[in-house]
């Protein structure tokens, strides 16, 4: 079920920051969000019809500041990818020019600064703690996720791809030794361990994967006003910014 949500419903956030400067929101602007619990990054409850997290929170008052009225449109991972391309929403989050590179192939996409600098690590069972590269064959994903610091050792054969629909469902896989491992930002990960059933106990594995590389953006293809007036705010509210990276322990992307 797709779930439209308006973020000012979604959160409870004080705009008074920005009450001198704001601009009386005049246009509208739907948001493509992927359907899953990312916490603290983004979260999306479609029982609650919420949208949490750092992410949200960080577009509610870009929208405030620029005068965007701001939607959300709820997908799994690989209809967002269509709906974006068809310019069904007027926006993608979270976003890459390292993901999915051909369907994306001449394509007018606009890439807003990174928003996160994802930290992304390796979880695995405990024993698998030192395990090496050569050894590694199962890798866990979110569908439609695209593993692309792994990606020579997929497309050579030796590491099977599983996907699942959420984060949660990956790491019970790995915990039942279904996958070896599950590529996922530290703090998600950790966050949502946390969340789960005590007896599920994971470790970190720095040998599989190198966590440096790799951030998230806001991207359009329509109407590249939109990254230009984000990227705008990005810079003119960056103590804003930094409060809200300090709040939800977000590492800055620059």
């Amino acid at each position: 079920m797709n779930v439209v949500i308006v973020a000012c419903l979604a959160l409870s956030i004080s705009v008074s920051t920005f009450a001198s400067s704001s601009i009386t929101a005049t246009k509208s602007i739907t948001i493509g969000i992927e359907n899953i619990n990312y916490y603290p990054l983004y979260a999306h409850n479609e029982t609650e019809g919420t949208y949490t997290g750092y992410v949200p929170e960080l577009l509610s008052q870009f929208g405030d500041a620029y005068g965007y009225q701001v939607t959300y449109k709820a997908l799994p991972i690989k209809r967002l990818y269509k709906m974006f391309y068809s310019g069904e929403v007027d926006a993608k989050f979270p976003d890459s020019n390292l993901w999915n590179l051909d369907s994306r192939a001449g394509r007018p996409i606009t890439y807003s600064l990174p928003v996160i600098e994802l930290e992304e690590v390796m979880f695995v069972q405990p024993q698998d703690k030192q395990l090496k590269l050569n050894s590694f064959n199962k890798l866990g994903i979110i569908r439609g996720v695209t593993p692309w610091k792994l990606s020579s050792a997929i497309e050579s054969g030796q590491i099977k791809v599983v996907e699942a629909d959420n984060p949660e469902r990956l790491l019970e896989m790995v915990f039942k030794g279904r996958v070896q491992g599950v590529i996922m930002d530290q703090n998600v990960g950790r966050f949502l361990l946390s969340q789960m059933d005590d007896n599920i106990s994971l470790a970190i594995n720095t040998r599989l994967l190198e966590s440096e590389g790799g951030s998230y953006h806001l991207s359009n293809i329509n109407n590249p006003d939109i990254i230009r007036d984000f990227n705008d705010y990005l810079s003119t509210y960056s103590s804003e910014v930094k409060a809200l990276q300090e709040k939800y322990g977000i590492k800055p992307p620059y």
